[in-house]
């Protein structure tokens, strides 16, 4: 499991340097637990590297944050520094309770939206250490009229930094703020929606 991410260089001037997350679950601790290493490359150059207890289920990140669940159900988050040579966390492990099925980063950003296994969804901005929303997904996953149980395809933060979140029917569905509601953006009924292509390849 890997990612690719664009930072900026810790030399002034210098361009962006694309960096690669690795996480190999491939390892055991002292007591001979399923353990997971995660390292970041620059190129051929380590930059650092870290042991996590369990393996690694999902990874995100941007120049600014990179996120890491487990199948413990923890979240390693590190803020701000993933070009140095400590990687230093920004909190110990955020106990999700459930293994993340999906995690997102806004491009340069610390906003980091977390969809786990039991439905909840959460959207933090660590830059601030503040909460933006906590909801579920259980709404959207009701079958309706006696149809094929659905699942969620894809969850991502849309430009707007609101969540996105399309479904194996290939609908789009975006959370408001304000309303605290979800808004069906895509579905069968509105084939030309800006939405439609860039939601299209999400959906099996």
């Amino acid at each position: 499991m890997a990612i690719l991410i664009h930072a900026q260089s810790a030399a002034p001037g210098e361009p962006q340097v694309p960096l690669e997350l690795q996480a190999l679950n491939t390892g055991r601790d002292a007591r001979n637990r399923p353990a997971a290493e995660l390292v970041c490359l620059a190129g051929s150059a380590r930059r650092w590297a870290d042991t996590l207890p369990g393996q690694v289920v999902a990874l995100a990140g941007s120049s600014r944050l990179v996120a890491v669940s487990t199948t413990f159900g923890d979240l390693m988050v590190r803020f701000d520094g993933i070009y140095s040579s400590a990687g230093r966390r920004l909190f110990p492990p955020i106990r999700l309770g459930h293994p993340a099925a999906f995690l997102a980063v806004a491009p340069g950003s610390a906003t980091l939206l977390a969809l786990t296994a039991d439905g909840k969804l959460r959207v933090w901005d660590f830059a601030t250490s503040g909460c933006l929303l906590e909801t579920s997904v259980a709404p959207l996953l009701a079958p309706g009229g006696g149809g094929q149980p659905l699942r969620v395809a894809a969850a991502r933060l849309a430009s707007c930094g609101s969540p996105l979140v399309v479904l194996s029917n290939a609908h789009a569905y975006v959370h408001h703020a304000g309303l605290r509601c979800w808004m069906r953006v895509v579905d069968d009924a509105f084939p030309i929606s800006q939405l439609t292509t860039s939601v299209a390849s999400a959906a099996p």
